[in-house]
């Protein structure tokens, strides 16, 4: 996808990826659908290296800083939804990137807890 949108989308201010939050369809169908973080994150990072390298600016979208490489870190948006739809895990008290982290989908929780989750510590 990012090959075909660097190909035929030239001058796009910016493209997003979004974590998929888990209601509605997303959790009827989450047998079919659900990716962890830790799953998803190469292939984002894929992604946003080609679109980069094509110059398309990208932004992550509710994909925590210890989940990626600490080069994508500049992308990580932040807190772009209700605080009522986001958790931190246990772990992220410990977390030096606590505040500027975009959380967790509350939704996320009971598919996968938070195992995946890792305190930045320096």
């Amino acid at each position: 996808t990012a090959c075909y949108i660097a190909e035929n989308f030239k001058g796009l201010e910016r493209v997003v990826f979004i974590n998929l939050k888990y209601t509605g369809n997303a959790f009827i169908n989450r047998k079919q659908v659900f990716v962890p973080y830790s799953k998803a994150a190469p292939f984002v990072q894929k992604a946003a290296d080609v679109l980069i390298s094509n110059k398309i600016p990208v932004l992550l979208f509710h994909f925590p800083f210890c989940i990626l490489e600490r080069k994508y870190w500049p992308l990580v948006a932040g807190v772009t939804k209700e605080l009522y739809e986001l958790i931190y895990a246990p772990q992220c008290e410990l977390c030096k990137l606590k505040e500027e982290c975009c959380m967790i989908w509350k939704s996320y929780v009971p598919l996968a807890g938070f195992d995946e989750f890792k305190p930045i510590l320096k």
